[in-house]
């Protein structure tokens, strides 16, 4: 054999393979087992430090070693002082290390992001994948493929700080207690602190783009998961700006032009998602704080007859040996039925707002409702091969639904006659009771998916209707004289389903992790 082919091996089996009690080939720079799985694959040697092996694809293998000085860095982050506070003091770049240009702030954020994933034992690729079959489902922000090569140019070279930032908040959003900090000194609390400090001085020193705009999508996202309202409106109306001194809020126009080439064509398509995702984020924000908000939404709706978004679906591969994942992009529905639901809940906010007479308000909700019934059985009859794709849509039309008719309840206590009012109300109780019977299927059907693929797999739009869901029910079983036996086992269901969404993401501000 010729020696220049030989191939390498490692003294010791890895740790990933050790854990799981599989049998290692001990190949360098990553053992065959978690090169086809995607898993993270290290080698503890002294002499050597600590190989860390990303899986192999088809960009080729994601490898780097960890440096000496890194390893030290992570042994002291690895003691007593808080995760992100210890990583902020080893190597935090303040102005006066701003002096070197773009170069540098790269270098600084690259090494706190690597630094992060490696004290993690996590890999971008492991994370971007967790992410997309996630988050992604919900709000499909990122072409999966110009993720995935973004990521192995950022292994061959220091990658730019945005998309630096952007794999850190993909990291805050999909990483776990159980990934390795699960104190409460370095939990996902210090994580937030972290990527919500880089993030803000990123913010200060380089321009606005589409990295960076996607990692603060993110990070509002994760505020508003962890009931941080305050914090994810800020950001959110942070990222709209963004957006709109980009041009993302005008991607749809691009999508229109039928001479783009096909690369552009992918960027505006992107682009265009995530203009749409930052609407969608923004008004699930806003229905949990106080009404007036509304008035100051920043991320408004295209025009009715604009382009809509598409759907970039991630499916397993079919071959159960591989963990590996393919990823389409596709011009599928479901998104577009989120957005498409946007527009009727815009709408209804309106009307419920509105100046107009209280016999204007309560017919056109009526008419708002009917659409919104046929819509909501329509999602509800269909059937898709992916857990989710229309959830999104179906979350928006059932909390439409809520609005709309505990608002007609409310408007018509001052309707005239006696009868009026009692036919109106007694309607949108019907409504309601249905709604929340839908409601407590979902909840059924959800518990019995997260025990097998984990609360991560629940899009953060579900949380807002399961308390809504859950206080409605409370409501309607302390006023009637006989429970009925139906909405108490629905309840319990609810509240099951609500805590484990709460205890996955707590908030940091209250001390849970």
């Amino acid at each position: 054999m010729n020696p220049s082919t030989r191939e390498e091996y490692a003294q010791r089996v890895c740790s990933t393979c050790k854990q799981r009690k599989k049998g290692c080939d001990k190949k360098l720079p990553i053992c065959g087992y978690c090169a086809k799985r995607g898993l993270p694959c290290n080698y503890h040697d002294n002499d050597n430090g600590i190989l860390i092996g990303p899986p192999a694809s088809k960009y080729g293998v994601l490898g780097m070693s960890l440096p000496a000085w890194q390893r030290q860095r992570l042994s002291q982050a690895q003691g007593t002082l808080s995760f992100a506070t210890s990583l902020l003091q080893t190597s935090s770049f303040t102005t006066p290390s701003l002096t070197g240009g773009h170069s540098v702030i790269d270098e600084a954020v690259c090494q706190h992001v690597h630094f992060t994933y490696e004290s993690l034992g996590l890999t971008f690729y492991e994370n971007s994948k967790r992410f997309l079959q996630n988050f992604q489902t919900w709000l499909p922000i990122i072409i999966p493929d110009r993720l995935y090569r973004a990521i192995a140019a950022a292994e061959c070279r220091t990658p730019p700080a945005d998309l630096s930032i952007l794999l850190l908040s993909i990291c805050l959003i999909t990483t776990m207690p159980q990934d390795g900090i699960s104190t409460q000194a370095t939990g996902p609390a210090a994580l937030y602190i972290l990527a919500k400090v880089l993030y803000a001085q990123l913010q200060a020193v380089i321009q606005a783009s589409t990295f960076l705009t996607q990692a603060g999508l993110i990070i509002s996202a994760y505020e508003y998961a962890s009931s941080q309202l305050d914090s994810a409106y800020v950001s959110i109306g942070a990222c709209a700006r963004m957006g709109q001194i980009i041009g993302i809020d005008k991607a749809g126009t691009r999508l229109a032009d039928g001479h783009v080439d096909a690369e552009s064509r992918l960027e505006a398509m992107e682009q265009w998602n995530l203009w749409w995702s930052i609407i969608i984020l923004e008004r699930y924000i806003m229905l949990e704080m106080p009404p007036c908000r509304y008035k100051y939404i920043t991320a408004t709706c295209p025009n009715f007859n604009s382009k809509r978004p598409s759907d970039f679906i991630c499916e397993d591969d079919p071959d159960p040996k591989y963990d590996e994942m393919r990823c389409l992009p596709t011009s599928g529905r479901s998104f577009r039925r989120q957005a498409q639901a946007i527009y009727i809940l815009d709408q209804t906010l309106q009307i419920i707002n509105s100046p107009a007479t209280l016999e204007q308000r309560l017919s056109e909700l009526a008419k708002i409702d009917e659409k919104l019934q046929d819509d909501l059985m329509q999602l509800m009859e269909e059937r898709s091969f992916a857990y989710g794709l229309r959830c999104g849509a179906a979350a928006t039309v059932i909390r439409s639904l809520y609005l709309l008719h505990q608002a007609i309840i409310a408007h018509a206590t001052t309707l005239g006659p006696i009868s009026a009012q009692e036919q109106w109300q007694h309607r949108s109780k019907a409504a309601l009771d249905t709604t929340s019977k839908m409601m407590m299927d979902v909840a059924e059907h959800h518990l019995n998916y997260i025990s097998r693929h984990g609360v991560d797999s629940l899009h953060f739009c579900c949380g807002c209707n399961l308390r809504v869901a859950i206080q409605y029910i409370q409501h309607r079983c302390h006023d009637s004289y006989a429970e009925d036996v139906i909405f108490v086992k629905g309840l319990e269901k609810l509240t099951l389903l609500e805590r484990a969404f709460r205890e996955r993401w707590g908030s940091p501000r209250d001390g849970s992790t």
